[in-house]
């Protein structure tokens, strides 16, 4: 399931949602979990990938 991590701009928190795309879609700007404010800006993160193949 994706991780997606959202700012909020009220209480100046960052916080981790697991969603599925379907979700993800239907919730696009979620309340942040601490304060339940709206006004929360998605950030991008980074990402790690783990093959079994060696490079």
């Amino acid at each position: 399931m994706p991780t997606y991590e959202y700012h909020c701009l009220n209480c100046d928190k960052i916080f981790t949602l697991q969603l599925s795309f379907e979700e993800y879609e239907k919730k696009k700007t979620p309340d942040c979990i601490y304060c339940q404010s709206k006004n929360v800006k998605q950030i991008l993160s980074g990402v790690s990938v783990v093959t079994s193949k060696k490079s």
